[in-house]
């Protein structure tokens, strides 16, 4: 009886696990078969234009959708073959919506999405963790790879030849745009490494206060303003945007904030426009650039950029930005700068490739909380360029945006926007 038993507990098992890699093997084939078919209809053919070195990925493509494309990239479960990354990436975005949701959407997106509509994740408590996270990295990481002014934002190519010049075009672009006078206070919410704050004091002779909520940032903006001999005009601070003190008479003339708005989240963004408005005198101009989605959410669903680039961020449409400036502030000029962010996400990746194959790049971990370690190098140069050409992507396809916003408090006249 025992011996019977045995035998039939056996054969269970046996059953079981058999049964559960029949299962697996056809759940894997299924997502092959779903996944290579949507890619077909990007015109993006397994062989010819990507090489698959590991078939496991095709399930988590179809279970995490955007986040398993990037991961499974920076494992080397999949990579480019004749065509270069950007170009497969953007005939993904290119595909009609139905088709890019199935692609990239994820089985527990809508618990993403749920939870992000319940908590506040960019609340004061919370605000420097991006800055931790990937600003904190090291100056001379970035300082590798941008230009001379450390400009980590869209740059204005109309004209340029070269990354340093169209940066250099979009600084003069913001100033001319802010009508700078000299002897103006300006206030930077969001000054990165003060190659903005530094530019504007050294050229236009303006006072300008830079906040930032990173460390490295606020060393590096301090010493570019002693390098440049504007110490006198310039101050920086560890600061979230919340806590300006901008009452009575420190109200600033002009109010400048870059690459700012995407790290504010929808639930601030109300918040975000007070405290421009607030900290403006009456008559004063605002610039705000920022990147723009082309349909209007509540919450974020890039996941791998949420995980491995920017922890909460959130793009905003132009609709939005109108809709919380209503009664706030005048809305100037609306310009969009965004296939400008191609060319700079190009010229970034070949600067940042230049200095990795030079051995310029070292090991770097881009986690600040425990959560993430990528000691590995090549596993961090993956991450970096699938993060670079995913987004160069995204502006060639036209599924994202880059706007500067020209906004005005109680000023009188007509605006004549400069381009």
């Amino acid at each position: 009886m025992n011996e019977v038993l045995t035998w039939v507990l056996g054969a269970v098992v046996l059953a079981a696990v058999f049964g559960k890699v029949l299962l697996k093997t056809f759940l894997m084939g299924s997502a092959k078969k779903t996944m290579v078919g949507l890619l077909k209809e990007a015109d993006i053919i397994i062989g010819r234009d990507i090489t698959v070195n590991d078939d496991k990925m095709w399930f988590d493509w179809l279970k995490d959708g955007e986040l398993a494309i990037g991961e499974s990239y920076m494992a080397n479960q999949w990579e480019t073959k004749d065509v270069e990354l950007d170009i497969v990436l953007t005939k993904l975005m290119s595909m009609p919506s139905d088709k890019k949701r199935a692609m990239f959407k994820s089985w527990n997106a809508r618990f993403v999405a749920l939870s992000a509509r319940i908590f506040n994740y960019q609340s004061v408590e919370r605000s420097g963790k991006v800055g931790a996270f990937h600003y904190d990295i090291g100056n001379d990481f970035y300082s590798l790879w941008l230009d001379s002014h450390l400009q980590y934002s869209c740059a204005y190519w109309k004209g340029a030849k070269n990354l340093e010049e169209a940066q250099q075009n979009k600084l003069k672009l913001i100033c001319d745009k802010l009508k700078l006078e000299p002897g103006h206070r300006v206030l930077e919410i969001g000054c990165g490494w003060g190659g903005l704050a530094c530019y504007m004091a050294k050229n236009y002779k303006v006072h300008v206060t830079g906040i930032t909520i990173s460390h490295e940032q606020l060393k590096g903006a301090a010493e570019r303003a002693k390098k440049m001999g504007v110490s006198d005009l310039t101050s920086f601070e560890y600061q979230d945007y919340r806590s300006a003190d901008c009452n009575g008479t420190k109200q600033y003339d002009r109010v400048v904030s870059i690459a700012m708005l995407e790290a504010v989240g929808y639930k601030n963004i109300d918040e975000y426009f007070m405290v421009i408005r607030k900290c403006m005198k009456t008559g004063g101009l605002a610039v705000v650039h920022s990147i723009a989605a082309s349909r209007s959410t509540k919450t974020a669903h890039q996941r791998w950029i949420l995980k491995y680039i920017f922890p909460n961020g959130f793009l905003p449409t132009i609709k939005q930005i109108a809709q919380f400036c209503e009664k706030k502030m005048i809305v100037e000029d609306v310009h969009n700068l965004g296939p400008d962010y191609d060319d700079t996400l190009m010229a970034w990746n070949e600067g940042f490739q230049k200095h990795y194959a030079a051995g310029n790049v070292q090991n770097m971990s881009a986690d600040a909380t425990g959560e993430l370690k990528l000691a590995h190098k090549e596993m961090f140069k993956k991450m970096w360029e699938f993060y670079l050409m995913y987004c160069a992507a995204g502006f060639r396809a036209r599924t994202i945006q880059l706007y500067q916003v020209v906004l005005s408090k109680h000023r009188g006249g007509r605006y004549d926007a400069p381009r």
